[in-house]
């Protein structure tokens, strides 16, 4: 990057943290609505992640600082993105679901587990 780019950039991402400010709503607060790691968005506007993979190119996409190529991808190339943005949704949808419902059965079952009788103290005090 030349030192023009890079004083681009760092000024989007100023104005971007400011968007936030004039608003009076935390960048934590977006993270979260959006399904995003708050410590990798603050990668991202802080300029510590590029924004170049992952995770962190889709923050950089969502707030503005990135835009899609204007090369127009192979029908191939299409699939195999469609694809692997379904996969990536299903993985974040699936995964919070069933965490919540172990959570629940085993807050259910885990004094019976313990050998934990109820309504008995053997203390011995």
């Amino acid at each position: 990057m030349t030192d023009e780019e890079v004083q681009a950039d760092r000024a989007k991402r100023v104005a971007i943290k400011q968007l936030f400010i004039d608003h009076g709503r935390a960048i934590g607060e977006w993270a979260d609505s959006r399904g995003f790691s708050r410590p990798m968005v603050y990668a991202v506007l802080n300029g510590r992640s590029t924004g170049r993979r992952g995770m962190a190119h889709r923050i950089a996409l969502a707030l503005g600082l990135k835009s899609v190529s204007h090369i127009e991808p192979s029908k191939d190339l299409k699939d195999f993105f469609t694809f692997l943005e379904l996969q990536a949704s299903e993985a974040q949808r699936s995964s919070s679901q069933p965490i919540l419902q172990e959570n629940a059965n085993s807050a259910r079952t885990e004094p019976a587990a313990l050998g934990i009788q109820s309504g008995s103290s053997s203390s011995g005090r």
